[in-house]
């Protein structure tokens, strides 16, 4: 009977540590049917603002999230929040078949329907847009052979009121709405006005509306309040004007527009002092 060799401990330790990483990379693999081991499924970033102003050139970049390299080519839509939920299942069932046959042609119909597109991104994975309205939306990027990549934006208008300081009662008014800071004229905006005695309670309430609707003023219900309490001047044209004429008084005026928080200005309507009449001087 032949005696069994014992191994040495130092030789075991070696085998074990060559043994042992190569049976917890073969578990970590997966493979196919003929053995083919699956590459791992990167997914887009995108980089960019949180939010943007209307108008604005808004810069936003893609990267491969695990390892932050810019990737160019990648088609990005823009998306409202209503329809999100929508484009986010039917990509899911799309690219749970797998992604090595997936190309943007079969990501197109799914965002046609629902988005807006942006353009691709270039060379260095970046990407420019300017957004001619306000709008809460979720910006979806995607590239055959990736998964794709969501993130949130809020383009928003920051509106404000030109006026004169002072009018004659009767006297017609040219007040203007504009982007703020710019000489750009806002189409559609409402126009309210209302007497300075009241305008603490509006501004107080109009607040509250603002709070209950933070991160999305796209649902907010300017009107309700105005409507019981202000006097509507009428809606901006194309020229961001509206015209109007006051009685004697002090007036608080107030812009609305859908997605964006209100704006403020005053005005007050004066009768004008006449000048005192010449006295007439007597001949000698």
């Amino acid at each position: 009977m032949k005696k069994l060799k014992i191994i040495p401990a130092s030789i075991l330790v070696l085998i074990l540590l060559i043994v042992t990483p190569l049976s917890i990379m073969a578990a970590g693999q997966t493979s196919t049917g003929s053995g083919t081991n699956i590459m791992p499924r990167v997914h887009l970033a995108i980089v960019q603002p949180w939010a943007v102003r209307v108008g604005q050139n808004l810069q936003l970049s893609v990267f491969e999230r695990v390892n932050q390299t810019p990737v160019s080519g990648v088609s990005v839509w823009a998306v409202t929040k209503d329809k999100i939920d929508t484009v986010k299942t039917a990509v899911k069932a799309l690219t749970a078949k797998g992604l090595d046959n997936i190309t943007d042609a079969d990501f197109e119909p799914i965002l046609n329907v629902n988005g807006v597109p942006l353009g691709q991104t270039d060379g260095n994975g970046r990407l420019t847009h300017i957004f001619t309205g306000p709008s809460n939306y979720w910006l979806v990027a995607l590239k055959g052979g990736y998964l794709p990549g969501y993130s949130h934006l809020a383009v928003t208008e920051i509106l404000a009121i030109s006026t004169p300081n002072k009018v004659a009662p009767g006297d017609s008014v040219t007040i203007k709405v504009s982007q703020k800071g710019t000489d750009v004229s806002v189409r559609g905006a409402n126009l309210w006005a209302i007497d300075f005695p009241n305008a603490k309670i509006l501004k107080d309430k109009l607040a509250a509306v603002r709070k209950a609707n933070k991160g999305s003023l796209l649902n907010a219900d300017w009107e309700s309040i105005l409507n019981n309490l202000a006097i509507s001047l009428g809606s901006t044209d194309a020229s961001g004007q509206v015209s109007h004429s006051f009685e004697k008084g002090r007036y608080l005026l107030i812009t609305t527009l859908k997605g964006c928080a209100p704006a403020y200005s005053s005005i007050a309507i004066i009768v004008p002092q006449s000048s005192p009449a010449a006295t007439p001087q007597n001949s000698p």
